[in-house]
């Protein structure tokens, strides 16, 4: 009995033959963004993107001590926590030194009612317990250049 290439090909290339190797199905390379994109895109080209803020904001570095330095009470650190839909906000202040957390429930996620709920919080606390606040960039912090809030 001769067996011939052809019979060979015929053998593996028949629909649903079990002569062939079932093909290695390999799930897709997990995404490192939490979004599962392959990459970030920017949501505007660099030209056409507006200011965030009228004026320049100072950096971490332009704050008179180190920010690793923790020797000094007073300076807090703030930002913000939006609630699922955004239907509640919480703005956080935390102590540096001590690691106080002061929770500050806040209408809404602008600046307004972030400027106006801070104001209302702080107000009363010696000069030594409030000495600075350091926010992230968020768009809450938009009013960032009004009065300082003043302690009684």
């Amino acid at each position: 009995m001769w067996l011939c290439a052809e019979s060979i090909y015929r053998a593996i290339y028949q629909p649903n033959s079990t002569l062939t190797r079932p093909p290695i199905v390999r799930p897709p390379p997990r995404s490192p963004l939490r979004t599962d994109r392959d990459h970030r895109r920017a949501q505007m080209r660099t030209g056409q993107r507006r200011e965030r803020f009228n004026a320049a904001m100072l950096s971490v570095h332009d704050r008179p001590f180190d920010p690793v330095d923790r020797s000094e009470p007073g300076h807090w650190e703030g930002d913000l926590i939006v609630g699922p839909a955004d239907r509640s906000v919480i703005g956080t202040l935390v102590e540096r030194q001590t690691l106080v957390v002061n929770l500050i429930h806040l209408e809404r996620a602008d600046s307004l009612s972030l400027h106006r709920a801070l104001v209302r919080d702080v107000t009363g606390l010696p000069p030594h317990v409030l000495r600075s606040i350091t926010w992230d960039q968020g768009t809450e912090m938009a009013a960032h250049e009004r009065s300082r809030p003043t302690s009684a």
